[in-house]
């Protein structure tokens, strides 16, 4: 894991017994057979971290990139985090989301009933991306 994703930022959330819960955020993407796992995408959890608001952001891929999301997970529990977020970097609700990354997280579930683990919705469902879209468009015509 790159040592950017950590810095000494506080933790963030509280439990219900008002403690400081450290929250570890997983950036998870397909990955590619092509590679391009240093494409300005994998800038994105270090960009995300640099904002101060979680301790521990990491990258994750699905497929065809390292770290995977079990070792991502790994990652987390090994640096202390008692809950970890998970946000799939997906345009849609596709097989990989419905069966695939449940299915990883239910086995690190059971490997770490202590670490409250849970899946944001996808990307591609968030208001914004109208939005993104239209900032994209508006660029590309300005060019």
């Amino acid at each position: 894991m790159p040592d950017v994703a950590l810095s000494g930022a506080g933790s963030t959330g509280w439990s219900s017994i008002g403690r400081s819960v450290k929250t570890a955020v997983i950036l998870l993407r397909h990955g590619s057979k092509e590679g391009g796992q240093e494409d300005p995408a994998s800038r994105l959890p270090g960009d995300v971290q640099k904002r101060g608001v979680h301790e521990i952001v990491v990258p994750a891929f699905l497929q065809f990139g390292e770290p995977d999301l079990a070792g991502a997970i790994e990652h987390c529990v090994h640096h202390h985090a008692e809950r970890i977020i998970i946000v799939p970097l997906f345009m849609q609700q596709g097989a990989h989301v419905a069966r695939d990354i449940p299915a990883i997280i239910e086995g690190a579930r059971r490997s770490h009933p202590g670490v409250d683990i849970s899946v944001t919705d996808v990307v591609g469902t968030h208001p914004l991306m109208v939005d993104i879209v239209l900032d994209l468009v508006a660029k590309t015509v300005k060019r």
